[in-house]
């Protein structure tokens, strides 16, 4: 077991993932990461050995079990709360809605 601190940077995380994968044992599980642009070319390299990925926090939609089979979360994707949000408007009946929202990945820095 292996930990590396790579602080939401996409190039510091693709690195170290590479180290990790040409030392010490052979690897069948990864655990991380919490930011979608470390998640994603860490999810897109990690099919090619086969890996099980696990994200504790990454909820970005485009994780699908058809694009990345081999990925998984421990928390649910941004669309699961979509039929929610519809049912709230529904209850209360509300036409209008304002939304305010972050455009950055969460958890950066």
């Amino acid at each position: 077991m292996g930990f590396v601190a790579y602080e939401c940077n996409a190039a510091v995380g693709v690195k170290a993932f590479f180290d990790m994968m040409h030392k010490g044992p052979p690897k069948v599980m990864l655990f991380g990461a919490a930011c979608t642009h470390v998640t994603d070319p860490i999810a897109k390299a990690s099919k090619h050995w086969h890996l099980t990925q696990l994200s504790y926090a990454d909820t970005h939609p485009m994780f699908t079990a058809e694009n990345f089979p081999n990925f998984f979360r421990v928390v649910p994707s941004e669309n699961a709360f979509n039929l929610p949000r519809l049912k709230l408007l529904q209850q209360f009946n509300w036409t209008r809605v304002g939304t305010i929202y972050q455009n950055e990945p969460r958890y950066s820095l």
